[in-house]
């Protein structure tokens, strides 16, 4: 029984792992050494039911790729590598790739396609959708970028990334409440406010002002040139004067 359910997990898998150039028996493999490792390749071999010169090959792709470590000489044998650092790892790696699609094919799509006419809207939202909105203002800043920040729960390593990458493209200034503290490159801009009303930020085309009532934080979001340039006008204010 418990051999059918793995056997059905690695077909259920098989078909992700191959988007990320992983092949079917690579992650028979693995799975092999993650329940019953460390292993030879020689016991691999006979477990897997395939020639040694098969099995040696996939383990260097897995080794090579931080799925597998080599544990001792002579004979060699293989450990699989923790589930959760593997599936960490992969996340990484996948995010790295979105963002680097976005960086080099969205973004500058977007930018030729910034001059079309386009529907104006104004929206409320709450919950993650707040993160959310606030990351796409930045994601889709191509020429200048303004960020004020006073909730300290908005701030994490998406954000952080999303701000170093536009810095590459854009003129990006970041405001900061007193007391909260965020590293960026040199190229970005930051000062120091105390007192601000909410968060938010102001990019070529759109803007996502935050705020926070109770426990409930909440946003507006719109792509209205009249509210795009109010935001800007009043960032320039809290700019000038921090």
């Amino acid at each position: 029984m418990a051999l059918n359910l793995l056997d059905e997990l690695i077909e259920r898998v098989s078909p992700y792992a191959r988007a990320l150039g992983v092949t079917k028996n690579e992650v028979k493999l693995y799975v092999t050494l993650l329940m019953e490792g460390p292993l030879t390749g020689k016991e691999l071999a006979q477990r897997l039911g395939i020639s040694q010169v098969k099995v040696y090959p996939m383990l260097g792709a897995l080794v090579e790729r931080g799925w597998v470590r080599k544990t001792s000489e002579r004979p060699a044998k293989y450990e699989a590598v923790p589930l959760l650092e593997v599936w960490r790892s992969l996340k990484d790696k996948v995010y790295d790739t979105v963002e680097e699609i976005e960086r080099d094919v969205i973004i500058p799509f977007h930018s030729l396609l910034s001059t079309r006419p386009s529907v104006e809207t104004v929206g409320v939202v709450s919950g993650r959708a707040v993160k959310d909105a606030l990351l796409s203002v930045v994601r889709r800043s191509i020429r200048s970028l303004d960020v004020a920040l006073a909730h300290r729960a908005l701030i994490d390593d998406h954000l952080v990334r999303a701000l170093e990458e536009a810095s590459k493209r854009a003129s990006v200034r970041v405001l900061l409440e007193h007391g909260i503290e965020l590293s960026m490159p040199s190229r970005v801009e930051v000062k120091v406010r105390k007192g601000m009303f909410g968060s938010g930020a102001v990019g070529d085309n759109s803007i996502v002002l935050v705020v926070e009532t109770g426990n409930v934080m909440g946003a507006i979001t719109s792509n209205h040139q009249f509210f795009v340039s109010i935001g800007r006008i009043y960032f320039d204010h809290l700019w000038e004067t921090a």
